[in-house]
């Protein structure tokens, strides 16, 4: 949370949130889903990352 939050403008923050988030890539794309659902809302990603 320390390096998501050190020196990182709100579109790298949003960005690592991301990455944190999303289920990892495997070589088998094709069958992956290409939604996952985030079950926060603005307001809670914003109080996250430190935007508010």
């Amino acid at each position: 949370m320390i390096l998501l939050l050190s020196k990182k403008n709100a579109e790298e923050r949003l960005a690592a949130l991301y990455l944190q988030s999303v289920p990892p890539f495997r070589a088998s794309a094709a069958s992956q889903p290409r939604e996952f659902r985030l079950t926060m809302t603005r307001g809670d990603i914003g109080n996250y990352l430190g935007l508010t």
